[in-house]
This record gives structure tokens, sequence and C-alpha cells, in this order.
């Protein structure tokens, strides 16, 4: 029987194995218009105009996690009979769970999903679809194209979906098997940041995957606690070393001074198409159908609720990638206005980023003082960006990661690394000033005072 095999830059030879029903599932899914529209939204959004490789898309990242998610499970099921009984059980389904779960990842990324955050929060409106949201529709609606895939493979859309929504009132996978698609040790997590590093063409983002997954196991607390997924004592410093890439990833390539002034950019775009249309008594020809229907529940935001909104616009929601917002970028930019949105475009376009400076520790709470003594305005002038990163969270008991030690006893993660307990729950945190003024002379200036305030030095 012919095994499931896909030639991959990081993983290399993708092997699945020749179990029939798994590969009938993984085509079933993958042959969905919903699954190959990830081809046309990119992993990193506009990182690529820092990284010039990193223009690999969310389809690729995605068959990488369902990929690492068989590793997992095969390793698992080594432990003993009636963990092998569970995952034989759910083999299938968590894969597919790991494959299915950036499917509703919108275009650039996390950029749009703040533009909508934002907006929401001006127009009074406590929550607006994101990501996670419509990753859970796209699965386990009855008019998409991935539901009646999943349906005519005689699986659970539900349970497939279950990962990516906060509660439910049934329990559909194992803890510990849930925690292989979404966790602080998932499987999505292993395979971005190799696959993001090997892009970017930067090495930090590297750490041992091989040993790191035969490290894992599963962890039974007591009778009444569920299994979770966890590590023998061997596995705290490869899981380390994952950590610390993840976390240089953060500030070298995620949170990159350049690649977030560009999103900065691209959001405000968004935001002006967005309230352009709210405000327009002429719909745009060129919008695309989901960003009209996020403008009208803008408008009236008391009549929004979110599954019917979510069930009557799944189908403009699929059909959204980067194409569209690309087009609608060069539109803009070739109108004749004098919008900040406007110059935006047009700078995009040929990559002119925005300057901007990097302020110095303990200095964020003079700058603003010093800027307005001296003329300047914020949101007219300049822009800061605070960004925020965490090595590692303890707040969440669900999602915690426990050791086992060499005599069988059982600890958070924390207990066996000075280095997770010292950095745990403590954001790393970094503000960029973004230049927005046009006039050259004032720039100089605005620099200027940066610098000889000790505010900023690059």
């Amino acid at each position: 029987m012919a095994r499931i095999i896909i030639n991959d830059p990081i993983h290399e030879v993708m092997d699945f194995g020749n179990d029939e029903k798994l590969k009938k599932v993984l085509k079933s899914a993958i042959d969905t218009n919903s699954f190959q529209r990830l081809r046309r939204i990119s992993q990193l959004g506009l990182a690529s105009f820092v990284f010039p490789g990193a223009t690999h898309s969310r389809f690729s990242h995605s068959l990488g996690a369902a990929y690492l998610a068989s590793l997992v499970l095969r390793k698992l099921s080594e432990q003993d009979h009636a963990i092998q009984k569970e995952i034989k059980n759910d083999f299938e389904s968590v894969i597919l769970s790991a494959l299915l779960h950036d499917v509703g990842h919108g275009p650039f990324s996390h950029s749009f999903e703040h533009v909508l955050e934002g907006l929401a929060e001006d127009h009074k409106l406590k929550v607006i679809p994101m990501h996670e949201h419509w990753t859970a529709e796209i699965i386990k609606n009855k008019s998409s194209d991935i539901y009646a895939a999943i349906k005519k493979q005689k699986l659970d859309p539900m349970k497939i979906a279950s990962p990516f929504i906060k509660k439910t009132k049934k329990k559909y996978y194992p803890s510990y098997l849930k925690q292989i698609v979404s966790s602080q040790i998932d499987v999505d997590r292993m395979d971005y940041l190799l696959r993001d590093s090997h892009f970017s063409g930067v090495s930090i983002g590297k750490f041992d995957l091989t040993y790191l997954i035969n490290c894992l196991q599963v962890i039974t607390h007591s009778k009444n606690d569920p299994k979770t997924l966890g590590l023998y004592y061997k596995g705290v410093k490869p899981y380390e070393a994952y950590l610390i890439s993840r976390q240089l990833m953060n500030k070298s390539v995620y949170y990159h001074r350049k690649v977030k002034v560009a999103e900065y950019m691209a959001e405000a775009i968004f935001r002006y198409l967005i309230e352009r249309e709210m405000k327009s008594k002429k719909s745009s020809p060129i919008l695309p159908s989901y960003l009209k229907s996020i403008s009208k529940i803008l408008v009236k935001p008391d009549s929004f609720e979110m599954n019917e909104f979510l069930e009557k616009n799944v189908g403009d929601y699929i059909k959204l990638t980067e194409d569209d917002f690309w087009f609608n970028i060069k539109i803009l930019a070739e109108e004749n206005k004098n919008s900040q949105a406007h110059k935006f475009a047009q700078k995009l376009l040929k990559r002119d980023i925005l300057p901007s400076y990097v302020i110095n520790a303990g200095k964020d709470s003079i700058c603003m003082e010093v800027l307005l003594a001296n003329g300047f305005k914020e949101k007219i002038d300049y822009k800061i960006l605070d960004l925020k990163t965490t090595i590692y969270k303890q707040s969440s008991d669900s999602d915690r990661v426990f050791v086992k030690d060499n005599s069988d006893n059982i600890n958070e993660i924390s207990s066996f690394s000075m280095l997770i307990s010292s950095l745990g729950n403590k954001p790393d945190s970094e503000k960029i000033l973004v230049v927005l003024g046009d006039d050259e002379k004032s720039n100089k200036k605005l620099a200027n005072v940066l610098r000889t305030n000790g505010i900023c030095t690059y």
C-alpha cells in the first residue's frame, strides 16, 4: 500500500505511514477550497519586507504541524496499553485538528486581528471574531467544505474543532491529546519555530526537535485529575532551548522593529478601508464582502450576535486572502488623495518603511513629556508601539507543563528549571517610537530631541 509522503524543506521526508484511513482523511481535508486558501495566507505577514525569504504560507506550516502530531502520537503510544488504546481511537482526529489549526487565519497573520480588536473597542463591541472562532466555525459549520470532508470520513467535526473552542459542554479529547494541538508544548509552535527560522534565515529559532519529542510523556497526576502532556526529566533542557528559541525569534523576527512598523502601516490601511465603508453611502465594489459585513456590525454593535455572525459569514470569510488586500492597497496608492492611509499605501508598495527608534529602558515615562514640550503631538508626529512577549506562562493550570523525575515525583517545570522559574510570567517589553510626520526638518528635530535627552540611541 502506498505510503503518505510529502517532501518538506524543514522535516525533509514527512512520512505519515501507509494507513489507508489516514490517507483518505488527510487528502479529503487538504483538497478543500478552505484549506487550499492557506496557500494565499502568509505565515509571517510582512516579515518578508525585512527577511526576503520569509514568504512561506500557512499551508506548508499546517502540513508540518500535522506531521509532528503523527510523530508525537506514535511516541506516546509506546508508553502503556491504556494510552495506546486512547490514541488509536482518536489518531486521525488529532492529526486532522493539527492540520486544520490555522484554517481560520485571516490575511497578514495577526495584523488584521489587531485592527478588528481596535475597531471593536472604539465602537463599544465587546467581542469580535478572531482566527480561533473562524477555525472552529469552518470545521463545524454544516455548509463548509471541510465539514463535508470530515463527515465523509465518518469523523466528528465538533471533536476536531474542540481544541479551538474555549468551553465545550462535552469533553471531546483527553487533555493530553488536546495539548498536542494547542498548549505551551504543542506541535504548532514546534513547527513554526523551525520553519520561520529556516525561511527568515535566522538560525536562532532552531532547537533539538527529535530529542524534545522523545522526552514527551503522558503524566497521570491522580485518579481524579486529567492526564496531561508533559516531559521526562531529561526533557527539561531541550524544553528550555525551545522556549529560548521562541523568545529569540520574538525579539529578532516576529517583533523586529521594521517588521512591526510595516505591520502598523498595513493596519492603518485596513482600518481606513473599513471605516471608509462605514461612512460611505455607496459600498466599495472592490472591498471584500467580509469587510463590508464587519463595517455593518460596527455601525450597529447592539445587534451583533457572535454565533449568528459566524454562521452567516463563513462563506465570505473563506474567500478572504492577502490578494484582496494588496489589490485594495494598490488602488488606494493610485488615488490622488493626501490622507495618511493613501501615503502608507504608496510607501508599502515600494517598501518605504517609516523611520523608527527603540526607546531606552526606563525612558518611556518621560518620552511623551519631552516630545510634547518640544511641540510634537502623539498620533500626528509620532506613535509609540509597545511590544510585549512572555517566555512561559504559569497562570493556566490546564496549560502548564509538568515533569516526572526519576523517582516518579511530578512537579511543574519551573521547579526543575531556574530559567523558567526566573522568567515565567514576566513580560519582556520593548517600546518603539514610529515617526509619522512628512516634514524632513521636523523629523530631524524630533530625532535630535530623542538623542539629546537619552530617550533613544538607535
